[in-house]
Parts: C-alpha cells; structure tokens; sequence
C-alpha cells in the first residue's frame, strides 16, 4: 500500500479574501485601522527589488512602499 493513501488535499478561501475589502480600505482611510504597524521598512517604488529582500532576508515583516504623491504619516 502505497503511502500517499493516507494523504488528503484540501482547499478553501483564504479568511483574508472573506472580508468586505471596501469595508476594511474605509475603515483605513477613517483611521479605524491601522494596518502600517506592521510595516517595518520604507522603499521608494524604484527600490522595490531592495523592499523584496529586505523581507526575505527578515530585515523587514513587511516593506513599505512609497509613491510619487503618496507618503507615510
């Protein structure tokens, strides 16, 4: 008997896709939410290739990226 018999694949929507996404993006714009705490590192946009390695090497949970228009507070 061949060991991938006892394997099953399973599959379903992420709990990220199920929430109302124009909810959460006014709830950000109001202030209701905060997501930038877990921004830890801030690119220009034509340093993106150094925002990608930042967070694959752990330098950075998730790297922000900033705009021409568009800054952090």
């Amino acid at each position: 008997m061949p060991f991938y018999n006892n394997t099953i694949v399973g599959g379903g929507p992420a709990s990220v896709t199920t929430y109302d996404k124009d909810v959460l993006l006014k709830a950000v714009l109001d202030g209701d939410i905060n997501p930038g705490k877990v921004f830890t590192k801030s690119f220009d946009l034509d340093q993106i290739q150094e925002a990608y390695e930042a967070m694959d090497k752990r330098e950075a949970i998730k790297s922000y990226i900033i705009m021409d228009g568009f800054e952090r507070d």
